[in-house]
């Protein structure tokens, strides 16, 4: 204990009427009964002048070694620098020397500082503060900077000395211990037990309200009391009051050593005593050695003096209390050895050091650790209190973070004989939430979308930076405003629409006209969501994600009206061909009805016969040029109605022959209709039909004499149940490749508009029409000289009777995998459990394949390099990464680079089979699978696997 200070009272001198007797700390002395400590000098060694010389040495090679020195000219550029300072700003000395010193600055401290710093130095002052840089790789650091102007010969200024310390950790320390000092005051509130506050003098200063509650007087009446007052009479614990001078009283108490569980018996002022149980701890000046103040706790153990066996039972309840405590617990001293410690939850502490009495901390755990901890201890033994220190283990349940806190338990000034408290909490979880925090506040600072979060009072509490960007508002402009700053005026009434939405618990999606802070205005589309608390349902937060809409609303306004005007140009195109089609059918009924009479005309001549034969040939092709027009108009128009069923081909070909025979046995083209199988296709029957009379009619007229037409179907797998492929081909001259690039285009003819074959020119662009709008697909493959082969490809009703009979269990051992008895595997990686059930439920009928299921790509990625499969089949739209990104990854590593991978996707149009392809994928397979075509594909890649 540190000897009190020599200029204090000596007990005995403050007589009633005294001066000392009107000193507070007296008054409390007497009301206690306890006596000063007696005085002791004080004395202070003195300095020699050689050893204040040494001194100066020492300090200025610890000045070039431990601070930041710089050298900088009149405009600041820096002209030297000492080791220390290159390396705290990360630049080499030749990059360093000859830039100005604000290169370093960050956005921190506005110009207004700097400006202030410049002109103190300027007039030549010293200036002292604080600094906050940008290294070289742009890490902010903080320095505590003395700025010494240097005069030249002439006394003006010369040059700029800076001498800089490092303070970024001091800053954070600052911080961490503004916290821990706000969670002690929050402790010391909330504790049952009465805490005091005392000047060495006695006199208290502050209170908690246990003290109040307890003591049964007001903060006021606590820190104002007077040591005569008959309520603070006290007496001994055997019940007898004290006598005068030997009534304790607080200041008596306080005002020296340490004090553990002295009882006393006060009566309170409503009469009542209470027996209190005392502990007292004085708080010494770590410059001086004196005692600053004392802390006294008051605990109110009337009830365990009355009721032992209610003593016992508190004791039991606070015994299971610490029990429950999840968190290690030892006691320490000042050299870092364990004496005391408990452990509520064995599994959360590293099994290794589970009994570490009598060891120090430094024997058992690694040197960061022991550091640390010791760090701490030194910390309370200076404050009384240490928090924020943490250190790693290697515990039962891999590695975690635990928490120091540090209470000094006794004093003294011999480390060994220092006790301390050194709870350790395990942080790990909270470690972890930061990181996942982290990582979602950088994917929402990252995002295009702007993010608005609101508490339940519609206060701002944080924006993103597309926010800020969008509306054009500091973070900090909107902080604390109410959501609504950003809404355009002729939207407030929509206010009120979403706050009733979000406190019943739904969302809002819509258009909000919103204003910018220079008063321009956009449309968003904004989604707003609330966040409620799962325990009360009370509304915690909102959150707007919301985007410029305004484009997009002019482009889908803009397609309106281009569509609009090209429904309003069909219709007046259609209402035209209409008109016109009344307007030629009137006088071409004229001319060949009277055409027929003509050649109907016994009396006629020959030569006339056959000129009225030729205007009734002209009429009837006019006539359908007229109606293939009409017909063209109606397909553009989308005026078609389509009834889609069931057809059979092969029947509607027989009858479309039928009508086609006498043509074509006239021109001497022989039909040769060949077995259709499979034959019923899904298409609409008329439009089928007048599709086959057109193939067929145009291989009749542009063949060869004595030419035939051929007529064939083939399947194709792919949809639900496969496509039929129908072929005409005829012996005809043939289409260049250069001609088959206008071939569907309306009224080119290719060059035949200057023969002698009728024809308008369109029919195939009606043809190509019908077959699109029914599903289907056309096409040509034509050789000049040899003929053409025009298709049409319509889906299947049904899958064709002989693949229906084609069991999965039909694939033999070669399409298995391999010799019979080996087994292969199998890898898919889906998302959707519909499509992972549908491949599991083909692969359990085949018994030398085994399959593997995975839901993401990670489980993927490591479930192919773990287990190394025959085969992957790999979805294309997967969740975190898409399927081509798997694809690389799986390309890139050794050990399943050679693994063929085959894509099952429901991208299905043309482009994406062929980026597939490009990609590297060993075959593309498009959903709705050909369960047929998919096993055989599986088949040939497991048996090419055995193969290699």
């Amino acid at each position: 204990m540190n000897p009190p200070h020599p200029d204090a009272a000596q007990p005995g001198n403050d007589s009633p009427g005294s001066e000392a007797e009107c000193c507070p700390a007296n008054r409390l002395r007497r009301r206690f009964g306890a006596s000063r400590p007696k005085a002791s000098s004080y004395h202070r060694p003195r300095q020699k002048i050689a050893a204040l010389q040494q001194n100066l040495q020492r300090l200025q090679a610890a000045l070039a070694d431990h601070a930041m020195v710089c050298i900088t000219d009149l405009t600041g550029i820096i002209r030297e620098a000492n080791d220390k300072f290159c390396r705290a700003s990360a630049y080499p000395r030749d990059e360093l020397i000859g830039r100005h010193q604000s290169a370093g600055r960050s956005n921190k401290q506005p110009p207004e500082f700097f400006a202030a710093l410049w002109a103190t130095i300027a007039d030549g002052q010293v200036w002292r503060g604080d600094l906050c840089r940008l290294a070289m790789d742009n890490a902010e650091y903080w320095l505590n900077a003395t700025i010494i102007p240097l005069l030249g010969a002439d006394g003006k200024v010369e040059k700029y000395l800076t001498i800089h310390t490092d303070i970024t950790a001091s800053r954070d320390a600052e911080q961490a211990l503004a916290q821990s000092e706000a969670r002690y005051r929050s402790l010391v509130a909330a504790v049952a037990d009465g805490i005091i506050l005392h000047r060495p003098d006695g006199q208290a200063i502050d209170c908690n309200p246990a003290a109040e509650r307890i003591l049964g007087l007001s903060r006021e009446e606590l820190l104002d009391q007077d040591s005569n007052d008959p309520r603070w009479n006290a007496i001994h614990p055997d019940g007898t009051p004290f006598s005068y001078d030997q009534r304790p009283t607080l200041a008596a108490l306080l005002s020296g050593a340490s004090q553990r569980d002295i009882t006393m018996g006060v009566i309170r002022p409503d009469g009542r005593r209470i027996w209190l149980n005392l502990c007292a701890e004085p708080i010494f000046d770590p410059d001086n050695g004196r005692i600053t103040a004392s802390v006294t706790s008051l605990t109110d153990v009337t009830h365990y003096r009355e009721d032992a066996a209610s003593l016992r039972d508190s004791l039991l309840q606070l015994e299971a209390l610490f029990k429950a405590i999840p968190d290690p617990l030892f006691e320490m001293d000042g050299e870092g050895r364990y004496y005391e410690q408990h452990f509520a939850h064995r599994d959360l502490w590293p099994a290794p050091f589970n009994d570490l009495r009598g060891r120090l901390v430094s024997e058992v755990f690694p040197a960061e650790v022991a550091a640390a901890v010791l760090a701490a201890i030194r910390e309370a033994a200076e404050t009384g209190t240490s928090y924020g220190h943490q250190v790693w283990l290697d515990g039962s349940r891999g590695k975690a973070c635990f928490e120091l806190s540090v209470a000094r338990k006794s004093g003294g000034c011999d480390p060994a004989q220092q006790r301390f408290i050194v709870l350790s909490r395990d942080i790990s979880e909270r470690k972890r939430t930061e990181q996942e925090l982290l990582v979602f506040r950088r994917v929402v600072e990252c995002t295009d979308k702007a993010i608005r979060i609101a508490d339940a009072n519609g206060r701002i509490e944080y924006v993103n930076p597309a926010y800020e960007n969008l509306l054009s508002y500091a973070a900090t402009e909107v902080q604390g405003q109410d959501f609504s700053i950003g809404i355009a005026a002729a939207e407030k009434p929509l206010i009120a629409a979403i706050t009733d939405s979000l406190n019943k618990g739904d969302n809002w999606s819509g258009h909000i006209r919103l204003r910018r802070k220079d008063g321009s205005e956009f449309v968003s589309l904004s989604t707003i969501s609330a966040i409620f608390d799962q325990a009360t349902g009370q509304l915690l937060h909102s959150f707007n994600m919301f985007v410029d809409y305004s484009d997009e609303l002019a482009r889908q306004e803009a397609l309106q009206r281009a569509v609009a005007a090209a429904n309003s140009a069909n219709r007046a195109k259609s209402e035209f061909l209409s008109r016109m089609s009344h307007e030629l059918r009137t006088p071409m009924n004229a001319i060949i009805g009277f055409g027929q009479l003509l050649e109907a005309d016994d009396e006629l001549s020959e030569d006339n016969r056959d000129n009225a034969h030729e205007i009734l040939k002209a009429g009837k092709h006019l006539l359908g040029l007229i109606n293939e027009v009409l017909d063209l108009a109606k397909v553009e128009a989308g005026e078609v109605e389509l009834s889609l069923e069931a057809v059979d081909c092969a029947e509607l070909l027989q009858d479309c022959c039928s009508l086609l025979r006498p043509i074509a046995d006239k021109s001497g083209i022989a039909l040769q209709p060949g077995t259709l199988t499979p034959a019923v296709v899904r298409a609409d029957r008329i439009r089928l039909k007048q599709v086959l009379l057109n193939l067929l009619s145009n291989a009749i007229k542009y063949n060869r004499p004595e030419g035939h037409v051929r007529i064939r179907g083939d399947y194709q797998p792919g949809g639900v149940a496969g496509y039929l492929r129908l072929h005409v081909s005829d012996t005809g001259p043939g289409i260049s490749v250069e001609q088959q690039a206008g071939l569907f285009q309306p009224f080119n003819r290719l060059g035949a508009e200057y023969g002698e074959i009728e024809g308008s020119g369109i029919g195939l662009v009606i043809t190509r029409k019908l077959v699109i709008l029914m599903g289907g697909s056309i096409g040509v493959d034509s050789r000049p000289g040899e003929g053409s082969d025009f298709w049409v490809q319509f889906p299947l009703d049904r899958l064709p009777a002989d693949l229906q009979q084609q069991s999965l269990a039909a694939l033999d051992d070669r399409d298995r995998g391999g010799a019979a008895g080996q087994l292969r595997s199998v890898l898919y990686i889906e998302d959707n459990p519909a499509n992972l059930k549908l491949v599991a439920q083909i692969f359990a009928r085949q018994p030398r394949i085994k399959l593997i299921t995975a839901s993401t790509p990670g489980s993927g990625l490591e479930l192919a390099r773990s287990r190394q499969p025959d085969l992957i089949l790999l979805d294309i739209n997967l969740p975190e990464m898409d399927g081509y990104k798997v694809l690389d990854i799986l390309r890139q590593s050794e050990t399943t680079r050679s693994i063929p991978v085959v894509a099952l996707t429901a991208n299905a149009m043309p482009e994406d089979v062929q980026r597939g392809r490009a990609a590297g994928f060993a075959d593309y397979l498009t959903k709705p699978l050909d369960i047929p075509y998919f096993m055989k594909t599986v088949g040939k890649l497991l048996k090419k696997r055995v193969a290699s």
